[in-house]
């Protein structure tokens, strides 16, 4: 099964679409991203910067994953990894980890991230999170 995208989504040279993986409108997918089987990418949707993110998970509309840390001037970041089977829900922010940090941001599996919730630079989450809206 190949992955469908939506006519009007952007997915840049260098993204790494998995089997079944649905791009929606005006999702915007960056060229160093790598998407997992099956994972869901809602309307509206960015996601950039070195990003990776697991099977089965699901975007909802207007999510941003991979975006600067948010106190880093510096142009280097560091990378976002998202485990399977999370869901974003709308307007949910996740920071790439910070060159002057760990360097990397890590979502485990099964989260639950409510609306308008944000995980900052090289923040380390495990299993099954749930992280409530605001």
């Amino acid at each position: 099964m190949t992955a469908t995208v939506h006519p009007t989504a952007i997915v840049e040279q260098g993204a790494t679409l998995g089997d079944g993986v649905v791009v929606g409108p005006y999702a915007i997918v960056g060229a160093d991203v790598e998407l997992e089987d099956g994972v869901v990418v809602g309307a509206h949707s960015v996601i950039h910067g070195a990003t990776h993110v697991g099977a089965r998970t699901r975007l909802h509309p207007h999510v941003v994953l991979g975006g600067a840390p948010q106190i880093s001037g510096k142009v280097e970041h560091g990378t976002l990894r998202v485990g399977a089977d999370n869901t974003f829900r709308e307007f949910t922010t996740v920071n790439l980890g910070s060159s002057e940090g760990r360097g990397t941001t890590t979502i485990g599996d099964g989260c639950l991230f409510m609306a308008n919730s944000h995980v900052a630079h090289d923040c380390v989450l495990g299993d099954h999170v749930v992280f409530t809206n605001s």
